[in-house]
């Protein structure tokens, strides 16, 4: 089966203070993964957050932005993935209708991350 595209969607574990959480990002990587021998991915064209903004700023930027970002594990995580390239399109968006779109690369400038 010959496939153009895939989608992949995931959703945040939050399991309280001091508790391991697990991100939609996370999940997401996972699922490429495990897929790899029926569609192999060659690039990750677009990566749409939605959620709530975080009430305090990010933990390692200190950057508060008015949509959720991926977190630092994530932005970590998504910059060692070979599928995950500078331009391949950020979009986050919050219950309010506030909408960020942006290059990966843009988000990790944002955050310092290099």
């Amino acid at each position: 089966m010959d496939r153009c595209c895939a989608t992949y969607t995931g959703a945040n574990w939050k399991l309280g203070k001091g508790e391991r959480n697990t991100c939609a990002e996370q999940e997401i990587v996972a699922q490429l993964r495990q897929n790899q021998h029926l569609f192999p991915a060659r690039r990750i064209l677009a990566l749409t957050v939605y959620g709530s903004p975080q009430d305090e700023p990010d933990a390692e930027s200190g950057v508060w932005t008015p949509t959720l970002h991926p977190c630092r594990h994530c932005r970590r995580l998504l910059r060692e993935i070979p599928e995950m390239r500078p331009d391949t399109v950020i979009i986050t968006a919050a219950p309010d209708g506030t909408m960020e779109l942006m290059p990966f690369a843009e988000l990790l400038r944002i955050h310092g991350v290099t």
